[in-house]
């Protein structure tokens, strides 16, 4: 028998199998196993060992799940990102809950399974949430990942109110707190690692968004997401689980509504400017105001001209103050 199935001793364990030898030789077999359980063969390298075939079996391979950890880092990833490119990612990611991987190597993720039930106040089930949205998720892997993370924060934040509601707070950024401990864990490149980290950190935001949000804040939001907003957008498009209809569609509206109002603005950036810089402030001269609303209302009526095709665009300041002078009766300015 090959002198890795023995204990410390020396001595070949009695209830060795030949699951339990093939694991013992090769801990990253337990990687196939669970796509094998899941019947995901397609995913199966070729030759690799048959799963354990019993109960019995599986928890002599359990005894000695501790063998994973002498696995390099980056072969551990391997097999994670394998399980979450998975076409059947929810039964994989099962069978590996059910044999110990993931409580083993991503305990963040395990406490997941059953956290519900230790409350005194119903919430929904965080491990079924998980699964379903990365089911829903588009198959790349660092969303994948970020959806299998997401709510990992959720179990150290868990408060009930006075309310007797449940809430979660500031478990995002506690989520991405864990992420970058898991990317360490698994030597994660740094660059993948931050994607997966700024997507748990700031999901929260588009989920909070509301058709109420003025541009400015949607402009806010676009420049601090940066070059994840795409991320971010994608994510919450799947981070939703509602069985009530309505709610899901009011989700779907805003979601719709967020990402229209950003290619407009989007759009607005890359437009040529309407009006020179400074007109405000010379129209605020010109009318003998303070910088305000009566200023902003003069500014929207030149954009209606502009935009009915009585002004012309981008043209230059006196063009515009002789028009305010028209309307407003103002005195002449010299430019």
């Amino acid at each position: 028998m090959n002198d890795e199935a023995r204990d410390p001793g020396g001595r070949a364990p009695s209830s060795a199998t030949p699951a339990a030898d093939a694991f013992a030789r090769d801990p990253r077999v337990i990687f196939a196993w669970a796509h094998v359980e899941a019947e995901d063969l397609e995913a199966v390298p070729p030759g690799a060992p048959a799963p354990p075939a019993s109960a019995a079996d599986a928890e002599r391979v359990r005894r000695e799940l501790g063998r994973l950890t002498a696995v390099p880092a980056e072969e551990l990833l391997a097999g994670f990102d394998a399980a979450l490119a998975s076409s059947r990612v929810v039964e994989v990611l099962c069978a590996l809950q059910r044999s110990g991987v993931i409580a083993l190597l991503l305990p963040e993720v395990d406490a997941l399974v059953g956290f519900h039930r230790s409350c005194r106040v119903h919430h929904k089930d965080l491990w079924d949430h998980t699964l379903k949205v990365i089911a829903r998720m588009a198959p790349d892997l660092d969303l994948r990942w970020a959806a299998l993370m997401h709510d990992a924060g959720k179990i150290a934040t868990r408060v009930v109110g006075d309310d007797g509601k449940v809430a979660f707070l500031r478990h995002e950024p506690v989520g991405a707190w864990l992420m970058r401990g898991v990317a360490l864990r698994l030597g994660f490149p740094p660059e993948r690692a931050e994607r997966v980290a700024f997507v748990i950190e700031h999901h929260g935001r588009v989920n909070a968004y509301e058709k109420g949000w003025s541009d400015r804040a949607v402009g806010r939001f676009a420049r601090d997401a940066g070059e994840r907003l795409d991320d971010l957008l994608a994510f919450s498009s799947a981070d939703f689980t509602t069985k009530r209809s309505a709610k899901a569609l009011r989700i779907k509206d805003n979601l719709e509504d967020l990402r229209a109002r950003l290619a407009r603005l989007a759009e607005e950036r890359q437009a040529p400017p309407t009006f020179p810089r400074g007109l405000g402030r010379r129209v605020a001269e010109l009318l003998g105001i303070r910088p305000g609303p009566a200023v902003g209302e003069v500014m929207r009526w030149l954009q209606a001209e502009v935009d009915a095709g009585r002004l012309p665009a981008a043209a230059g300041a006196e063009v515009y103050l002789a028009a305010v002078r028209d309307r407003d009766g103002a005195p002449g300015q010299n430019g």
